[in-house]
């Protein structure tokens, strides 16, 4: 009785799409997060809370680093598969070539940008990183174009693999540096070993590599691109608000403090974001096939269930083992156990919101989007402040976080569910 329970449930797999590959794509992606938690980890007890607040301030540099590109990736990411599912090759290749020549352009004025102010601006503290700062954000442009081809082309075993050489790079060359040359040497390292992953990726793999400058066709995924840039950078801010707020009224070693809640929320947010990696690329190539919403909001249902479902264990997990593990490692950081312990339960909300929010993508009805997320991100801003104001420190700013997290999620998959019956009687209308 219980092996034949077994054995239907492992037949199940094997025939749930995306099973296999989410499987591989997952392992591979939570070695990669625990090679960064690991170096991450040994680099803040080696830099110490006020250094370690430094880099958590530079690395939105790397949050943000969807503005340097123009949105072209965003809209690559979305016109690749919507072109491969009418059947459009041409169309393919030419996003991809404009999308590159965009990318190798920013890239260098980026660098530039970046030295020429380390050299003009910073003080003595920040001129070393922000020297090192100013590679790490170029070969992370050019490895975004790659990783957003994989991912646009369905090319996800290939994505894992690059994952878990760049998870065993990434300690064997920041650890040393940072070490030897503190928060230079860590940001350093990270650079090298992105660009080393990069250059393995083309020496190995076929990609699209002719850039391309078409006016024209910029212009045209600008216009689809911005807005889904807007949706990233806007969601970027309604995940880092609290850590904008903490620098605003309390100082970096608090920061540094409330990193492990910042840590924390990348840990368990990494199972919504692999799920949703892998169904936004089916979303637009199923809308791209059939112009039906019923067959997209297939996948969103799927996206929120594997999302939802596999990221309340991890929960469970993190809540339970996150304290022994501070106490026993990061001692010096004990003052943020209580934020951390409280923010846990905020990424189950944003598993909730990642279905909706790539069907609004898909359907190119960003606008929904946005309102929803600048409501939020307003909410979240006055919520930090108040409680801040109130006395509660960093452990408010936990609070204030984790309510906005509960209630963007719930109303994103009410505006979700609402734009899909609008576009199914629009598409009824036409049909009739």
């Amino acid at each position: 009785m219980v092996s034949g329970s077994i054995t239907n449930i492992i037949r199940t797999m094997r025939q749930t799409p995306l099973m296999g590959e989410f499987l591989v794509f997952t392992a591979s992606t939570v070695l990669l997060q625990a090679s960064r938690f690991g170096v991450s980890m040994y680099s803040a007890k080696l830099l110490g809370p006020e250094i370690w607040g430094s880099w958590n301030i530079l690395n939105l540099a790397l949050v943000y680093l969807g503005v340097f590109h123009l949105g072209l990736i965003n809209a690559m990411n979305r016109e690749v598969p919507f072109f491969r599912g009418s059947g459009d090759d041409d169309r393919v290749r030419l996003v991809e070539s404009v999308t590159l020549g965009v990318v190798l352009i920013s890239a260098v004025v980026v660098c530039a940008g970046v030295i020429l102010g380390s050299t003009l601006l910073a003080g003595d503290a920040l001129r070393g990183p922000l020297s090192t700062l100013a590679p790490l954000l170029a070969v992370s442009l050019f490895s975004v174009y790659l990783q957003t081809s994989l991912k646009s082309n369905n090319r996800f075993y290939r994505m894992s693999w690059q994952q878990l050489v760049f998870a065993g790079l990434l300690p064997l060359l920041a650890i040393p540096m940072a070490r030897r040359f503190g928060l230079s040497g860590f940001i350093g390292g990270q650079a090298i070993a992105i660009a080393l992953v990069a250059a393995g990726m083309v020496s190995i793999w076929r990609f699209n590599l002719k850039p391309r400058i078409d006016g024209r066709e910029m212009l045209r995924l600008m216009r689809i691109g911005f807005p889904i840039l807007g949706v990233g950078i806007l969601y970027a801010l309604l995940t880092t608000a609290d850590r904008l707020v903490i620098v605003a009224m309390l100082d970096k070693i608090e920061l540094g403090y409330y990193s492990l809640a910042i840590m924390v929320v990348g840990i368990i947010g990494l199972i919504p974001m692999l799920v949703a990696q892998q169904t936004y690329p089916r979303m637009a190539e199923t809308w791209g096939r059939t112009r039906q919403v019923d067959d997209v909001m297939r996948w969103v249902y799927r996206q929120v269930v594997m999302a939802v479902g596999i990221t309340i264990p991890v929960v469970v997990i993190v809540y339970l083992a996150a304290t022994p593990f501070v106490m026993r490692f990061l001692p010096d950081f004990a003052p943020g156990i209580r934020a951390m312990k409280i923010i846990v339960i905020g990424p189950l909300f944003l598993a909730l919101a990642g279905g909706f929010g790539n069907l609004l993508n898909t359907l190119n009805r960003q606008t929904w989007y946005l309102l929803v997320q600048g409501i939020a991100l307003l909410l979240n801003v006055v919520l930090n402040i108040t409680l801040i104001r109130a006395g509660l420190g960093i452990t408010g700013v936990a609070i204030g976080t984790t309510i906005t997290y509960a209630l963007y999620g719930t109303v994103l998959a009410i505006a979700g569910l609402r734009v899909a019956r609008l576009e199914e009687s629009t598409s009824t209308e036409r049909g009739a």
